[in-house]
């Protein structure tokens, strides 16, 4: 088994590497399906997002409850979005956003309390990240679906319907190039709301990255010295032994 098998292995065995791996086919699978699919394709995909998600978080009995009653809205509008209705679409956003976030906070408190760094603790971190600008992206869809001319997109012109921007995935686009800061200038925030949840969610991916940086790092080295201990202890006791 060769390196990236290894790496595929380990992500399908981790409950969040499967979620990261789930999140990642969102993300660019869309892309390369015929139109006419893609829609349809997108709603099976966040399907298996929201199922990866509460298997994910489902530490304890709560937890899957919790999880239950936040997912199962979530799901069953993203379904029904598939009728046409701005109202439908609107509930989609508000319980997709609600269940996006307890996944995102359940799984940065999981990190915060890990007490080693190993494969799932990195895909856990790496996984809220993601999560994030998801978040946000929902935040702009029901910002662009309340107040149309929100999000400014070049490509697409200032009287394209919210049908077009909602699948194109510029909002997807427009969230993590914000996240990461890259500010092309293809798609822009154009109003005050637009601009405080762009600024917001620039300052949140910057102090997530020197966060959780700092708290692997801070793992990572105490890891090493509990390991150099246990080591210094046992050469001591076999010099002692001899």
């Amino acid at each position: 088994m060769n390196r990236r098998e290894s790496l595929l292995h380990m992500a399908i065995e981790s409950r969040f590497g499967v979620l990261f791996l789930s999140l990642i086919l969102v993300m660019f699978l869309p892309y390369f399906l015929p139109p006419g699919i893609g829609r349809y394709a997108i709603s099976l995909l966040f399907t298996v997002v929201l199922l990866a998600a509460l298997a994910a978080v489902a530490d304890s009995r709560r937890q899957r409850v919790v999880g239950l009653i936040l997912g199962a809205p979530a799901l069953l509008f993203t379904w029904l979005d598939l009728v046409p209705g701005d109202l439908t679409t609107y509930l989609r956003f508000a319980f997709t956003l609600t269940f996006l976030l307890y996944v995102a906070v359940s799984i940065f408190r999981h990190v915060l309390h890990a007490r080693e760094v190993d494969v799932a603790t990195i895909f856990a971190a790496t996984t809220v990240y993601f999560l994030l600008a998801y978040i946000w992206a929902t935040g702009y869809g029901m910002l662009e679906l309340a107040n149309p001319g929100s999000i400014s997109i070049t490509a697409l012109g200032t009287e394209t319907s919210f049908d077009a921007i909602a699948s194109s995935g510029y909002l997807t686009y427009f969230s993590f190039v914000t996240l990461t800061t890259l500010g092309y200038g293809d798609v822009t925030p154009a109003s005050d709301l637009a601009r405080v949840l762009a600024v917001n969610e620039a300052a949140l991916g910057q102090l997530f990255l020197v966060v959780l940086v700092a708290r692997l790092v801070g793992l990572h080295t105490s890891q090493d010295h509990v390991r150099y201990q246990a080591e210094k202890a046992e050469r001591s006791e076999e010099s002692e032994s001899g």
